[in-house]
């Protein structure tokens, strides 16, 4: 038998009242909070096992919005080590920083199995300081699907790529739990990054660092249009890209040493983690021929579909490889 309370004053119900006999709270509000809102709610519960089971399905979801009601819990509860415990272990769960930093704060708990615990934990981590890397390119654009030379210009997703961006998220949802999401700032990067954070309650953070190759002259322009006043440099740039020479523009090489600076600080800010990048077709070749040790020479050896997902990991300044420009969650799309 299903025993049922009001969320406002905890006294049982039996579950068919729209407004709670005791203190007159408005049940129907409850009914349309999301599954996480009321497990939220529940870390308030005045049964122990019932805030258990809360904590415990939180740490699983890897739920950032919990992390405040924890922090509350080892901060106040005395009673039950066992809330404390469980308290403990999914901060543990949850990626980011902040979850580390209470995981420290508990360190110093008054009880000595919560201090062990966290410590544990903590030394855990520490030893596993590989960090895993999600690079995804963004969805189609209209520059896209017509080839024009993009780089810095603000081309927004076309539907076909905000379809893309959903099925991206989705994807990612499925197989990771990244604790951070950076982007490019170009809004095409910025709204395939916000449809993979939307399931993890995490800020898109944008970062210059992965900013589209700057096309200078170029930018704007189709192919055939470049080659009517810069015939010779296209050349070098679809046959030696490594050699090319943009007028007003960026060379590989100066793109490579911006976007490896830019991994290699994200990396150092999360070890142990995993995190998202969302960049774009040329900054995303260029980082994989630096993961792999390869030349710029190589750069059209290296496909980026659109929406494609590229993961690596890093450990002490070194790369491996997992998977490259992988699109399967795009089939139908």
């Amino acid at each position: 038998m299903l025993t049922f309370y009001c969320p406002a004053c905890w006294r049982t119900i039996t579950g068919e009242e729209t407004q709670c006999p005791s203190c007159g709270y408005e049940l129907s509000k409850y009914e349309a909070l999301s599954f996480e809102e009321k497990l939220l709610h529940a870390l308030e519960h005045p049964i122990p096992e019932q805030r258990r089971l809360a904590i415990q399905i939180l740490g699983k979801l890897g739920s950032q919005a919990a992390i405040p009601g924890l922090e509350i819990i080892l901060q106040t509860e005395v009673n039950d080590i066992f809330v404390l415990r469980e308290a403990v272990i999914a901060l543990d769960k949850i990626p980011g920083q902040r979850s580390r930093e209470a995981l420290k704060r508990a360190t110093r708990h008054p009880y000595p199995i919560v201090r062990e615990l966290a410590i544990s934990l903590l030394d855990k981590h520490q030893m596993n300081n590989k960090t895993t890397v999600i690079l995804v390119r963004h969805g189609q654009t209209e520059w896209n699907r017509i080839e024009r030379f993009r780089g810095r210009a603000d081309v927004p997703l076309n539907e076909t790529g905000l379809e893309q961006a959903e099925a991206t998220g989705l994807r990612v949802a499925a197989e990771w739990q990244p604790s951070a999401i950076y982007s490019s700032p170009l809004s095409r990067s910025v709204k395939t990054a916000e449809a993979i954070a939307r399931h993890f309650g995490l800020e898109v953070q944008p970062h210059a660092g992965m900013a589209d190759i700057d096309y200078g002259e170029w930018q704007g322009l189709s192919p055939e249009e470049v080659g009517q006043t810069w015939q010779e440099e296209l050349d070098t740039w679809n046959n030696r890209p490594h050699l090319a020479q943009i007028p007003g523009g960026e060379s590989l090489s100066a793109l490579r040493e911006r976007a490896m600076k830019t991994v290699n600080e994200l990396i150092e800010r999360h070890p142990g983690e995993t995190i998202v990048l969302v960049g774009h077709t040329v900054i995303n070749r260029i980082i994989l021929l630096g993961v792999l040790g390869l030349g710029n020479e190589r750069f059209w050896r290296i496909k980026q579909d659109t929406c494609a997902i590229n993961v690596f990991e890093a450990e002490g300044g070194d790369f491996t490889l997992i998977s490259m420009n992988d699109t399967c969650h795009l089939r139908g799309k």
